[in-house]
């Protein structure tokens, strides 16, 4: 079983907030997890390091943003999808 173990704290929070968004899931759910939903999860993180989406935030913001990203990930029906709601059209 994998192992991983969220960091209380980090000098480097958007690296650290990526790596939860990859492996959280993982550890959670190993061994059934997918690997096309690693596929997803990578797409992910890409697009929020893009954007720039945890600049600024304190490690325990962006923690807390990354769980919740991981578990949206993971559970929402279309997750097997692109992972881009506007390239479809719909928002």
């Amino acid at each position: 079983m994998p192992t991983y173990t969220v960091p209380d704290s980090t000098a480097d929070v958007e690296a650290a907030a990526l790596e939860l968004i990859m492996r959280l899931p993982v550890k959670v759910l190993h061994p059934e997890f997918p690997q096309l939903l690693t596929d997803v999860l990578q797409d992910y993180a890409g697009i929020l390091h893009a954007e720039g989406a945890f600049a600024g935030l304190s490690w325990a913001d962006a923690k807390n943003i990354a769980a919740a990203v991981s578990f949206d990930v993971v559970t929402r029906e279309d997750h097997f999808g692109n992972g881009r709601r506007g390239s479809s059209g719909k928002l």
